[in-house]
């Protein structure tokens, strides 16, 4: 049997104590990126019934309340309405539970709740704007009329042909299927859109975000704080951030 040396149990203890520092962080990692997928996978089946509700709808995805249309663009992650587009997709069955006796506040996180999200989103009645506000975790967008886009920090016109009724994100037939519609909260959308106080405010996925696009397709996003610095000035820089478009 051999005897080890002097030189030989402090490499060996080296590896050792290197293994046992690295390996948390790896399982930590793996976690984080297993996390991510099934976000990506909750923002594949909210696009999914988007479309299947465009089918029915002339094209058109659940945009919420006629006032919040002709409003003016906006990115939102409250639920505080039906006319909302989170609670309008599970109304009307385009998201579907496999529990028939779930209430509407279950639904909503079982479709709306990021499995890494700590702090976003809120499990409370839905309705009204008592607080804690009920926020979800994730921004969905509307940009309706050109004097709304214009009002919100978005460019007023893109295309010639656009009249002012005529948004950027609504028709899957008209739009660029680039534009987003859906996204993880960043830490600035924590506090600006979720209404959670700013030192505690968090990103869903600390440096990445997925986003949801018109077309249906998910794709993730790495955010730099200066970027988190950026779309904190103005209310819909997000959206020029988030959208996969020239």
């Amino acid at each position: 049997m051999k005897n080890f040396t002097l030189k030989e149990c402090i490499f060996c203890a080296g590896i050792i104590f290197l293994l046992a520092a690295v390996t948390p962080i790896a399982i930590g990692n793996a976690v984080g990126s297993a996390k991510l997928t099934a976000c990506a996978d909750n923002l594949r089946r909210i696009g999914a019934a988007e479309l299947g509700y465009a089918e029915d709808n002339k094209s058109e995805l659940a945009m919420g309340e006629a006032n919040f249309i002709k409003g003016g663009g906006a990115v939102r992650a409250a639920t505080y309405s039906k006319g909302t587009p989170p609670i309008m997709l599970i109304n009307l069955k385009y998201l579907k539970s496999d529990n028939p006796s779930e209430n509407l506040i279950a639904k909503r996180e079982r479709f709306f709740r990021c499995p890494e999200d700590e702090v976003n989103f809120v499990k409370t009645p839905i309705y009204g704007w008592g607080k804690p506000v009920p926020a979800i975790s994730y921004l969905y967008c509307w940009f309706s009329t050109q004097q709304g886009l214009k009002s919100h920090s978005y460019p007023c016109k893109t295309k010639p042909e656009q009249d002012d009724d005529y948004g950027l994100r609504s028709n899957i037939d008209r739009d660029e299927p680039g534009r987003f519609i859906f996204s993880d909260l960043v830490k600035t959308l924590s506090y600006r859109w979720a209404n959670v106080p700013k030192e505690k405010a968090r990103s869903n996925h600390n440096d990445q975000f997925n986003v949801l696009y018109l077309g249906g397709h998910v794709a993730v996003k790495k955010i730099t704080p200066k970027q988190e610095e950026w779309i904190a000035d103005g209310t819909n820089r997000f959206a020029h951030l988030a959208d996969d478009v020239n």
